[in-house]
């Protein structure tokens, strides 16, 4: 066989695991991949290169054939795969996560998403601004990582506006807002991804809107659309915060008290707040079965949604010697309290579930501030019932 002009072909039956596998083929000169006789990557010309390809696959045995050819000089060729991860991508933080801007305004929000099979599987990563999680009516704008570049709905939403990567020169933009390119960027650690969208929104988008995320992984696994905060355009003032509950998940058995932490911002200062509200339910709707509570902030009273979902029960201030209940739960008010910062406030439940309320719920937060603002049902975490 001659050192140069030549070509070869490698043929094996590989028992596969059902999943989505990424093949990788590195090649000099050419090179070309079949999967069960299907080509799946066609490289058939001179140069020296690594690709990846990736493609479902069933269980069983399958058929993978590899073909190089050499022209002269350096030869070599590789391939290996991989079974990409079995978990779901998650939503991170986001920053900031309400506010407000001037129309034609630059704001830079930095979103983090995350993966526990790595960074690398993570595969797009939307952000919509928008009164509903809607490619049509707003500001949406997307990360693809298998081509490293940053992409804009169209006017009508219909079609992506495609642009450079993260930090390269260039903007995107329709009559309602305008994404710079090159004030973007993009860093990656761990399982995690850190998107940083430079944008501008425009004169059609004044008014309050909600800040949403979606994150793709290369298996076609995703988070669903999320509601991760609260933004004004050209508003009087700012839209309020839902941040963290903690414990972002736990557990407590029927009958024992289980102190919950509720955090509430408003970058107007909280005596902007109104209230405060927590939900405990299969859904982010009040109608289910479900714990529904608020704190009103303006007469700072804690309050719990009766059986019917028609009307309000109690009405204490936190600490009072008193407890609210309905047939999910008693509210012990005497534990409950409320501290503030500058910004927001923390509310701690005390809460003792029922027997008839067992079961792993999702826990939901929503804010209201003075202005009629509104932060939305935002997910934050898990809570079971023993």
């Amino acid at each position: 066989m001659n050192a140069d002009h030549f070509s070869a072909r490698f043929s094996r039956s590989v028992n596969f695991a059902a999943g989505r596998y990424r093949f990788t083929v590195f090649r000099d000169d050419g090179a070309r991949l079949y999967l069960d006789g299907t080509r799946i990557l066609d490289e058939w010309r001179w140069g020296r290169e690594e690709h990846t390809v990736e493609r479902d696959i069933p269980a069983g045995a399958h058929d993978v054939v590899l073909e190089v050819y050499e022209i002269d000089g350096w030869a070599a060729a590789k391939l290996s795969w991989q079974l990409l991860g079995s978990n779901a991508p998650s939503i991170g933080s986001i920053q900031p996560a309400c506010g407000r801007s001037d129309a034609y305004q630059t704001v830079n929000f930095q979103t983090v998403a995350s993966d526990p099979d790595g960074w690398q599987d993570i595969k797009i990563i939307y952000f919509v601004v928008n009164t509903a999680p809607s490619f049509a009516g707003g500001a949406a704008v997307a990360y693809n990582a298998e081509i490293n570049r940053m992409v804009m709905r169209n006017e009508s939403g219909t079609s992506w506006l495609v642009g450079g990567a993260p930090g390269s020169s260039g903007t995107l933009e329709t009559s309602r807002a305008r994404l710079d390119i090159g004030a973007s960027s993009r860093t990656v650690a761990g399982n995690q991804m850190t998107l940083t969208w430079s944008l501008q929104f425009k004169a059609p988008m004044t008014g309050p809107q909600n800040l949403y995320m979606l994150v793709v992984d290369r298996a076609n696994r995703h988070t669903g659309w999320q509601v991760v905060g609260s933004w004004g355009v050209g508003t009087s003032g700012s839209p309020p915060c839902v941040g963290a509950v903690t414990p972002s998940s736990g557990q407590s058995a029927a009958g024992v008290q289980a102190l919950v932490d509720t955090e509430f911002g408003d970058p107007d200062g909280w005596e902007d707040l109104k209230i405060g509200y927590f939900l405990i339910a299969p859904i982010p709707n009040a109608n289910s079965d479900c714990v529904y509570l608020a704190y009103n902030q303006d007469v700072n009273k804690i309050l719990l949604r009766n059986d019917q979902n028609n009307a309000w029960l109690g009405g204490f201030a936190p600490g009072t010697n008193a407890t609210i209940q309905n047939s999910n739960v008693i509210v012990d008010v005497a534990d409950c309290s409320v501290s503030h910062t500058a910004q927001g406030l923390t509310v701690r439940w005390a809460l003792r579930f029922k027997n008839e309320f067992r079961e792993t719920y999702t826990m939901y937060a929503m804010a209201l501030d003075n202005r009629n603002y509104v932060a939305t049902w935002q997910k934050k975490g898990t809570w079971t019932i023993q």
